[in-house]
């Protein structure tokens, strides 16, 4: 057993904290398989989610406490290897102690770098979320509906990214970003709130809110510019 995740104060130090690495490896193990399985797809590190957010979103869809991540906070494998290299093993006073080497200065932020991390987010939402919902069809043949047959598919995450990649090509570059980052958590957080009250899949509550905000994306010319205008 690896431990109740009921606390919206978890973050995710907290939780690695607290985890037992070993079920917390056997439970990664399996939704890497499942995914890979269903889907016959491997991604690069530069690509691929750490483990700890993994983890992360197992905890939370398990417990349907889905927190609305922050993007920004969002680290592959290849930043997750980094920040192992970065971190100094040694002894002191009969304990071991990690020590971090000074942290560099951060780069400037852009839309590619928030999309990348909103892809790398939405796929670990997938990998963890590729196991079967309850009373899933015994087949599922071509053009079903895949929110009848897994928690999280891929291919409905994949649309959520590819709709705000074809969205924020209508908005003036100077405001793309504060745009692009105010819309998807607003959205993320419709999904956060509905998987605490009910009992539907994200895959399904991701579906039906992609229905529902369409307009959002597509017609922004409701809202000017100038509230996303950089001073």
């Amino acid at each position: 057993k690896i431990g109740p995740c009921n606390r919206d104060s978890d973050t995710l130090a907290n939780i690695w904290h607290d985890v037992n690495h070993p079920a917390m490896e056997q439970v990664i193990s399996q939704a890497k398989l499942q995914f890979s399985d269903r889907y016959k797809i491997e991604y690069p590190p530069n690509i691929a989610p750490a483990d700890k957010l993994l983890f992360s979103c197992y905890r939370e869809m398990e417990g349907h406490h889905l927190t609305c991540y922050s993007i920004r906070k969002v680290k592959n494998q290849l930043n997750e290897f980094a920040d192992l290299e970065e971190e100094g093993t040694y002894a002191t006073s009969n304990r071991l102690t990690l020590k971090r080497k000074a942290t560099v200065e951060p780069m400037p932020y852009s839309v590619k770098e928030y999309m990348a991390k909103l892809y790398t987010y939405l796929l670990a939402l997938a990998v963890v979320g590729s196991g079967k919902v309850h009373g899933a069809p015994p087949e599922e043949s071509p053009g079903s509906d895949p929110t009848k047959f897994v928690q999280t598919p891929w291919d409905i995450l994949q649309s959520y990214y590819f709709r705000a990649s074809c969205a924020i090509t209508e908005i003036p570059e100077a405001s793309r970003l504060a745009w692009l980052e105010e819309t998807d958590t607003a959205e993320r957080s419709i999904w956060s709130n509905r998987l605490r009250r009910g009992d539907d899949s994200l895959g399904h509550i991701v579906k039906e809110v992609m229905k529902e905000r369409q307009d959002i994306w597509f017609k922004p010319a409701s809202r000017t510019y100038r509230e996303y205008a950089v001073s």
